[in-house]
């Protein structure tokens, strides 16, 4: 359908070959995954890019740690931001020193999805956050989505189930072999128009 290259391209994991990108209306060159971070672009891609022998604050940070002196780790630092953080998202994990090999597949989600908010991702982009998840993570994945929103952040969530679009979105763009076959209110569809779109 063309997903995974949209999601390439507003990630800066790829580069267009014609047509633009606009953000509040405002055309942005987003030339690689440093550029989509600048533009107020994150992404959660399926793999989730945790380091499961790091702990759960290690992964919130990955690459953006908290540092004394400029080169030495600040734990102190690190823990307290991460407890706030997990605190403003209403979510609730094991001891942050928990390695992350050891969470299930929602609380690893949440890791995920809380970096874009440590990030301050003004686009969130979730690639099927819900695919591995029983009931009651998804359900708790949702509610961090709904939340994310409620701050401002504007959410893609890239999904084949329909009981979770339904739920949680308010517009469904619908891709067919690489073109955008729809963009409506969701209120406008039934998942009957969207299965027949797709």
């Amino acid at each position: 359908a063309g997903k995974s290259t949209l999601i390439s391209l507003l990630s800066g994991v790829a580069r267009p070959s014609a047509g633009e990108i606009r953000i509040g209306g405002a055309p942005v060159a987003i030339t690689s995954p440093l550029a989509a971070r600048d533009a107020g672009i994150a992404t959660v891609f399926q793999t989730l890019a945790l380091v499961g022998d790091r702990d759960i604050a290690e992964n919130l940070f990955l690459g953006r740690e908290p540092l004394r002196f400029g080169f030495l780790l600040d734990r102190r630092r690190l823990y307290r931001e991460t407890e706030a953080v997990f605190a403003q998202l209403r979510v609730s994990l094991p001891p942050l020193t928990t390695p992350v090999r050891a969470l299930s597949g929602g609380q690893r989600q949440a890791i995920a999805v809380a970096r874009t908010v440590l990030a301050g991702a003004r686009i969130v982009i979730l690639d099927e956050p819900t695919a591995a998840l029983g009931v009651r993570e998804t359900a708790r994945v949702l509610d961090l989505v709904r939340r994310i929103r409620a701050d401002g952040a504007a959410v893609l969530l890239v999904s084949h189930n329909m009981e979770n679009v339904f739920e949680i979105a308010d517009r469904a763009v619908i891709l067919r072999l690489g073109r955008k076959v729809a963009d409506r209110p969701i209120a406008e569809l039934t998942r009957h128009d969207v299965v027949s779109l797709m």
